[in-house]
């Protein structure tokens, strides 16, 4: 059977940093709209715009940009322009304001719009560098604490009870999913239930292949909500596409 583990595990690596990428141009392309309008709104003219058309050009084959018509008075002498911009809060007949920066007629604008576009890219951006931090964080703190628990915490032998896919997180489209493991005190009689970290490949077929009915659990002898399921040999196992 072929295992595609790697290519997966660098689909994920991939997503992560074009997420963060494109989540830092977001951010700044808001930022700099922002920018520009502070700069431009505190030269700029404002005129009272009555919207007379909708305009329509194609711009690709299903494609089809929309802008407004509009007429005003500028040093009293009447205009009518296209605008860069089309709003479906606007309708024929609205008076809307618009600005116009060193007498240049041919380049109005609007403050509304520009601040909805700051907003709504500065907004995406964000939401996107949040998600890829939180992800490398979570990342980082796994890490951690598998290498805390490793050298601090108690080794115990859990029984895997199923592979379950994990429907609330996604990455291009790609469910992980965890192994649930269950582990018995001998002492105490108490079950314990143990999830692992997700993995990017389904290791049913190398679990069964391979005849592994146990993997290693660290815990916490301090806290035993804190744990770590060693997953390592079998990664290994499925990225060289080992099935006995």
């Amino acid at each position: 059977m072929q295992f595609n583990y790697l290519k997966k595990e660098r689909s994920v690596k991939f997503v992560k940093v074009v997420l963060l990428i494109m989540g830092i141009i977001f951010f700044l392309v808001g930022l700099i709209i922002g920018i520009i309008t502070i700069t431009n709104y505190q030269n700029a003219e404002v005129v009272n715009a009555t919207i007379i058309d909708i305009l329509y050009s194609r711009s690709g084959a299903d494609d089809t940009t929309r802008t407004f018509l509009v007429k005003f008075i500028y040093n009293n002498q009447e205009y009518t322009k296209e605008t860069s911009f089309y709003s479906s809060f606007y309708h024929l007949g609205d008076t809307i304001k618009l600005y116009i920066n060193n007498g240049d007629v041919n380049k109005i604008w609007s403050l509304k719009m520009n601040a909805i576009m700051s907003a709504i890219f500065g907004l995406i951006g964000l939401m996107m560098l949040i998600i890829c931090i939180t992800l490398l964080l979570k990342q980082a703190n796994n890490n951690k604490l598998k290498d805390y628990l490793k050298s601090n915490g108690s080794l115990v032998e859990a029984k895997i009870i199923k592979v379950e896919m994990n429907n609330l997180y996604s990455i291009n489209g790609m469910h992980p999913v965890n192994i649930i493991c269950e582990y018995e005190d001998r002492f105490s009689n108490e079950k314990h239930i143990f999830k692992s970290v997700n993995i990017w490949d389904d290791p049913s077929f190398i679990i069964k292949n391979n005849n592994i009915e146990y993997l290693n659990v660290y815990i916490d002898n301090r806290n035993k909500k804190k744990y770590y399921v060693e997953l390592d040999n079998l990664i290994d196992l499925m990225k060289n596409g080992i099935a006995s």
